[in-house]
């Protein structure tokens, strides 16, 4: 026989009644059915504390395996010659994914070398957003980007609007793929710099040379790679390098999990959708 309830978690069950009414609360409680066949289930996050407290938080089961890998290029001739209608591109490194396993990148860091000057083999790193108008970088998963990216890396005049964005204005043409009609300043703003970095192959995802920033991560979001996908990482010099280079040097890092428990953590943190048909 269960517990009768005290009068606290009476009002808190009663609380959680009235602002869900499709949702039966209290002991032996049960998903409700909608009238068309659906269900409402209970969806939220239950905190339990474990013993170790923050220390628990560092530790992962041996299926997780991290994983972080350094690319290191030498300067090839192009990228002393390059134009935008004649960029340089090469790639800087491939990793593709083991059979049954799930690659999730957590962050990437670009940079490039110069030599010292003090002492032969002696190297120090560019300074940040050194040659941020020369070079970009391009990361892709099977040829794919994961995410819908803008990086104007051509330093163009402003706009004469000052909402360039939503407020279009007319103008002396029209874009091709916008709709019939004048294109606003912003688009046009987007298609010379699209023009400029196409060549390369990148277009508008192709991007710039980051700050550092200690602790942040340099990716918006993960990438999510699954069995046998590639993650390949580019560098493209799309204006002519006029100082001496020693090497390009690219990072990566993440962790690989069993493909099937990927698959499952990525539907265990959908939004929880309360109608018939929701996950």
């Amino acid at each position: 026989m269960s517990r009768p309830l005290n009068i606290f978690q009476r009002q808190g069950l009663d609380a959680l009644a009235q602002a869900n009414p499709a949702l039966r609360v209290g002991p032996g409680s049960s998903p409700s059915p909608y009238a068309d066949g659906g269900f409402v289930t209970p969806c939220g996050a239950e905190r339990v504390m474990l013993t170790g407290g923050q220390l628990t938080s560092y530790l992962t089961p041996d299926s997780i395996v991290p994983f972080e890998a350094v690319f290191r290029r030498l300067p090839i001739d192009g990228i002393f010659t390059a134009t935008p209608g004649k960029p340089c591109q090469f790639e800087m490194g491939t990793v593709q994914v083991p059979i049954s396993m799930g690659l999730v990148i957590l962050d990437t860091r670009f940079a490039i070398y110069r030599p010292s000057g003090a002492a032969a083999g002696d190297f120090v790193e560019l300074e940040d957003n050194r040659l941020s108008t020369q070079v970009g970088w391009d990361i892709l998963s099977n040829v794919q980007r994961q995410g819908n990216y803008r990086y104007e890396l051509n330093p163009l005049p402003p706009a004469s609007t000052s909402t360039p964005a939503y407020q279009g204005q007319p103008n002396l043409g029209v874009i091709q793929g916008v709709q019939p009609g004048f294109a606003s300043d912003d688009a046009f703003d987007a298609a010379r710099a699209q023009q400029v970095q196409l060549s390369s192959g990148g277009g508008l995802s192709m991007m710039p040379q980051r700050h550092h920033r200690q602790g942040l991560l340099h990716v918006p979001a993960p990438w999510v790679l699954h069995s046998s996908e590639e993650f390949i990482m580019n560098c493209s010099v799309f204006r002519a390098i006029q100082i001496p280079i020693a090497f390009f040097e690219s990072e990566v890092f993440g962790f690989m999990i069993p493909d099937t428990n990927l698959i499952d953590m990525q539907k265990s943190i959908a939004p929880c959708i309360s109608k018939p048909g929701g996950i």
